[in-house]
C-alpha cells in the first residue's frame, strides 16, 4: 500500500469454531464490521421475543415445532411466505387467508412449525437447497434445549448455565474487600456481568435488578463487588432455567395480553438513578399463560418522585404493545399513578402530566384496554426492580405457563 491510501483493500478474516452434537466445525468469516457500506449485509437473527411468540403459536396451534439447517432468503418469499415487518429474520405463511405456518430464522439455522400445508413448502424449500440436519420436538437450538410434548413447548436454558464456571477469589485477596479490581480482576467482572445478563433475558428475569444494579459499577468496581457478581453467577445454577409454553385456548378471542409494570425511585448508582421494568405475557381464559418479554433498565429521564418513576414505567411497558390486536390490561401497583390517568384532575409535576395524557390517550384510543391496580406482593415485575424482593412467583408463572388467578 503506498502512503497515501486510506482504507484497505481487503478486509480481514477469523476461525470460528463451534461444537454441536460431538461434532466440531470450523468456519471462515469476515469481519464485516470492518466494510464502510450502507446497504444491509448481515445475516438475520431472529429476536429472543420473536422466539417466545413463535413457540407460543406452536404449542396453540398443536403444530410440530423443528429446527432445518439451510441458507435461504428469496425462495422463502418465491414460495409465498412474507417477511414480518416487526422482525426481519421471521416469515409467516398464509393459506386462504388464516396463519399456516411461521419460520424463525438465525443465521441458517431455521426454526420453523405449520400445517400440511406449510410442510409443502418446506418440502419444496428442501428440494430446491441442500438441506442439514432437520430435528423435531426435542432438539437444540441457539444455546437453548427445546422439548415438545402433548402439554406444550418447554424453553430449557439449564445447559447454558451448567456451562458457566465456578468461579474462586483466594481468601487474602476476598479480605480486601475495598481495594480497586485490577486488569484482570475487572476482565472476570466484566465477564460474569455479560453471562448474568444473557441469563436475564432468557430465562431468569429475577436476577435483572442485581445484574443493572452491579452493571453500574464497572468504572468503579472492588473487590466487595467482584465477589457478590461471583455468588451471583454461581446462584444461576441453583434453580433450573425453564419457560413454559403450554397449549392454550385455540380461539384467539379468549387470549389477552398482560402487562405489569414496575419502577423503584433513586436505587441504584449512590441513590441518583432509578429502574423500571415489564413483563408481559399472553394469557387465555384457562390460566394458561406464555412468556413474551421481560425487560429491565434505567430509566434515562430523571424523576423526583415514585408517582413519576412508576409512572414512566408504566408508559414505556405498554407502548411497546401498540398495534396489537389482541386485548391489552396494564397492571401497576401504584394507585395514585391509576388515579391520575383515570382522572381529569392533572397531577403537580409538569413534565409528568405529558406521560399520564400520552397514557389516558391509549385508553381513549383502546390500545390498551385497561389499566388496574395490583397489590405490592402480587406484581410480579417487583423483584426487578428491587434488591432482596421475591422472585417465587414469578419464576413459577415462567416455568408453570399458569399465570396467578389476580390477573386472569
Amino acid at each position: 500500500m503506498k502512503n497515501d491510501d486510506i482504507g484497505q483493500n481487503a478486509l480481514s478474516t477469523r476461525w470460528v469454531i463451534t461444537t454441536k452434537d460431538n461434532q466440531t466445525k470450523a468456519r471462515l468469516v469476515v469481519r464485516g464490521f470492518e466494510e464502510e457500506f450502507t446497504m444491509q449485509r448481515d445475516s438475520p437473527t431472529v429476536g429472543k421475543g420473536m422466539i417466545k411468540i413463535f413457540l407460543s403459536i406452536t404449542a396453540s396451534m398443536n403444530w410440530i415445532v423443528k429446527t432445518t439447517d439451510i441458507n435461504v432468503r428469496e425462495e422463502l418469499l418465491s414460495l409465498g411466505c412474507k417477511q414480518c415487518s416487526s422482525d426481519p429474520a421471521v416469515f409467516v405463511k398464509h393459506t386462504d387467508q388464516r396463519l399456516s405456518g411461521i419460520i424463525c430464522c438465525h443465521v441458517d439455522d431455521f426454526l420453523h412449525s405449520g400445517d400440511e400445508t406449510f410442510e409443502e413448502v418446506m418440502r419444496k424449500l428442501r428440494t430446491r437447497f441442500v438441506a442439514g440436519k432437520i430435528e423435531e420436538k426435542n432438539f437444540s437450538y441457539v444455546g437453548f434445549q427445546i422439548h415438545q410434548n402433548k402439554n406444550g413447548i418447554i424453553l430449557d436454558h439449564s445447559t447454558y448455565m451448567e456451562k458457566i464456571d465456578n468461579t474462586t477469589i483466594e481468601p487474602s485477596r476476598a479480605a480486601m474487600k475495598q481495594d480497586v479490581l485490577n486488569t484482570s480482576e475487572q476482565t472476570l467482572y466484566r465477564k460474569l456481568i455479560g453471562q448474568i445478563n444473557w441469563a436475564v433475558q432468557v430465562s431468569r428475569p429475577d436476577m435483572a435488578f442485581e445484574m443493572i444494579d452491579m452493571s453500574t459499577k464497572l468504572k468503579e468496581g472492588t473487590v466487595a463487588h467482584l465477589m457478590r457478581a461471583i455468588k451471583a453467577s454461581n446462584r444461576l445454577k441453583e434453580i433450573k432455567s425453564i419457560i413454559s409454553f403450554p397449549k392454550m385456548n385455540k380461539d384467539i378471542k379468549e387470549w389477552k395480553i398482560i402487562v405489569l409494570t414496575d419502577a423503584s425511585l433513586g436505587n441504584i448508582s449512590n441513590g441518583t438513578g432509578s429502574t423500571e421494568s415489564h413483563v408481559i405475557w399472553i394469557v387465555d381464559n384457562e390460566s394458561n399463560s406464555c412468556p413474551i418479554t421481560a425487560s429491565k433498565q434505567n430509566q434515562t429521564c430523571v424523576v423526583r418522585s415514585t408517582i413519576a418513576a412508576e409512572a414512566l414505567s408504566l408508559q414505556d411497558g405498554h407502548l411497546r404493545l401498540k398495534h396489537q390486536t389482541i386485548p391489552i390490561e396494564a397492571y401497576i401497583d401504584n394507585k395514585s399513578v391509576v388515579e391520575a390517568v383515570y382522572s381529569t384532575k392533572l397531577v403537580d409535576d409538569k413534565r409528568l402530566r405529558i406521560d399520564i395524557a400520552a397514557i389516558a390517550e391509549s385508553l381513549a384510543s383502546k390500545e390498551v384496554n385497561n389499566i388496574k391496580w395490583c397489590p405490592g406482593d402480587k406484581q410480579l415485575a417487583n423483584c426487578m426492580t428491587k434488591f432482596g424482593a421475591s422472585s417465587y412467583e414469578l419464576l413459577q408463572v415462567i416455568q408453570t405457563g399458569k399465570m396467578l388467578k389476580d390477573f386472569v
